[in-house]
């Protein structure tokens, strides 16, 4: 979404601290690939990177992800997650079936075995947002302003490359002078651009 579809929602950023090597950076990326969430298991969100073009290819080569001096990735994030409706209804008649009067740990207890049974009927949500990074102009692109997803993001690329993304708008270039000095594509965008767990909820509900 984004970079190679012409939207022009736009996060920008500036990025503290040394430029990185190609190979540094190439090995950040495959550290923190996205990994397909496991029905077995109980994780509802994994977020990890991939193809810029094809969320669904995470085996990224240099020749995926450099494009002369930009760094272009997806930030994608899997979802696996049943209907809460189609929970409830099932836990609702999982409930009627006892015979004493229910208890909230047996409401926690057939919830957990509902959930289980349904994640393996159930694909995974995909969403990817386009990042494009130019290294040696410090500045990142990123299209969402979506406040979940900028901060995953801030997290995926610290965790990746060592690197703190610093939000840009009104006023935050002129307070970075000192430390940074931003380029007019770091403020404005590049020419020729269009412009792992989170904790399952309880068992209320």
């Amino acid at each position: 979404m984004g970079a190679l579809t012409g939207a022009i929602t736009i996060r920008r950023y500036a990025v503290r601290g040394d430029v990185p090597t190609t190979e540094r950076i190439l090995k950040g990326i495959r550290a923190h690939v996205q990994v397909p969430i496991d029905p077995e298991g109980d994780l509802e969100k994994a977020i990890g990177w991939a193809d810029i073009a094809d969320p669904s290819d995470t085996d990224l080569s240099a020749s995926k992800v450099f494009r002369d001096d930009l760094v272009v990735l997806g930030l994608r994030v899997d979802t696996l997650k049943p209907p809460t409706p189609v929970v409830q209804r099932l836990v609702s008649e999982q409930m009627k079936k006892l015979d004493h009067r229910p208890t909230r740990a047996d409401k926690c207890q057939i919830k957990d075995e509902v959930i289980k049974s349904l994640r393996k009927r159930y694909y995974p949500t995909i969403k990817s947002v386009d990042v494009v990074w130019d290294v040696h102009a410090k500045s990142v692109l990123f299209w969402t302003h979506s406040k979940q997803l900028n901060e995953w993001l801030e997290q995926m690329f610290n965790r990746s490359f060592g690197l703190d993304l610093i939000p840009l708008g009104p006023g935050v270039a002129a307070a970075l002078q000192q430390a940074l000095f931003p380029t007019p594509e770091m403020l404005m965008g590049f020419p020729g651009l269009p412009g792992r767990p989170v904790a399952g909820e309880d068992c209320d509900g």
